[in-house]
């Protein structure tokens, strides 16, 4: 497993991975004074790469969510550093500690390695919430298949919306890289409000 945190954390210095990050941030700060419920959860918290997001947040209660045990020491450490709270669950079980869950939730790079369980449990429990995604190109899969193994599958925008049944306030490509010879957007952004 020390080989998926060096991959891991190779990834998040990436110049990709902080085009990425800005973009999140954009959004997080647009959807911040719109939200009633003053909570930030970011969903697969990895080693922490992505508290760069929410590090200065203020007024606002920030939770990390992250399964993976081999993971939780490092982002417990970054974490701490910003006052952010982790849960070392996953997202199935996070959806069993209440049946109304509201705020601004992050999936960056993680939604496409949870089972479609957890995310079902989860869209039970959420309203009055916006949901920020940063994805793969779903095309990027089907060109050079799976290039991580811990991938459960490569969800495109329509089946997020179905999953989580949300509606698509903004869903934008952006990062043209040449794949296998052809053109392509390197990641998805996604920002989806949930039904209350």
């Amino acid at each position: 497993m020390d080989y998926y945190i060096d991959k891991v954390k190779d990834f998040n210095k990436r110049i990709d991975y902080a085009k990425d990050l800005n973009i999140a941030r954009l959004f997080l700060e647009f959807y911040m004074p719109l939200i009633k419920s003053k909570k930030i959860f970011v969903i697969g918290a990895g080693l922490g790469g992505d508290s760069k997001i929410i590090k200065d947040v203020k007024n606002f209660k920030i939770t990390g969510i992250e399964p993976r045990q081999t993971f939780q020491e490092y982002v417990s450490r970054e974490y701490k550093k910003i006052g952010a709270k982790l849960l070392k669950i996953n997202l199935g079980e996070f959806a069993k500690t209440s049946n109304s869950i509201s705020g601004i939730f992050l999936f960056i790079h993680s939604i496409n390695h949870i089972p479609k369980s957890q995310i079902n449990a989860f869209q039970k429990t959420i309203k009055n919430s916006y949901i920020i995604i940063i994805n793969p190109n779903p095309e990027i899969g089907r060109i050079v298949g799976k290039v991580d193994k811990t991938v459960v599958s490569y969800l495109n925008s329509k089946k997020i919306q179905k999953l989580l049944d949300s509606e698509i306030i903004f869903d934008f490509f952006y990062n043209l890289i040449k794949v296998k010879g052809k053109d392509i957007f390197l990641r998805e952004a996604l920002v989806l409000k949930t039904k209350d």
